[in-house]
């Protein structure tokens, strides 16, 4: 089990040998941060963004890929149940899924933030099929929720 929070400050040679201790498929957890009736419409909305754009990441490396959905009722992290035999590639795609949680890209330009909402435009659009089609789904309904309080 790997938690995106134990990569804080790590380099990727570190993740790999964190990599290396755990068996495959990966269990890897992913904070959901918010909660029904604790956090805004819009909290709930981009919670669920970046967990379907990290969902979006890991399957695209992965030969078979499961995620555990999770409501906004509860406030647990998200297992993602991934089988992947390129633990470089691994290793860098849970470094720039962190990115989003605990660590800071050395790239002054870098926004997760615009990389997520760029990901849901693709999938609100079509160009794009979402992996989490759940986290979608939740996504969706918050941001309506979030429209109809303006």
């Amino acid at each position: 089990m790997i938690e995106i929070q134990d990569l804080e400050n790590l380099k990727k040679e570190e993740v790999i040998a964190l990599l290396l201790t755990q068996e495959n498929p990966f269990e890897i957890y992913i904070p959901k941060e918010t909660e029904q009736f604790f956090n805004t419409n819009e909290s709930i909305c981009n919670d669920y963004a970046y967990l379907a754009y990290a969902g979006q990441r890991l399957a695209a490396i992965s030969k078979s890929f499961k995620y555990e959905q999770v409501p906004p009722t509860q406030h647990v992290s998200v297992r993602f149940e991934i089988d992947v035999d390129d633990l470089e590639k691994l290793a860098e795609t849970l470094l720039d899924l962190s990115y989003g949680y605990v660590n800071e890209s050395s790239d002054e330009e870098f926004n997760y933030f615009e990389i997520v909402e760029e990901f849901m435009d693709h999938v609100d659009k079509q160009l794009t099929i979402a992996a989490c089609s759940y986290f979608i789904k939740i996504h969706n309904e918050y941001l309506h929720k979030q429209a109809d309080n303006s």
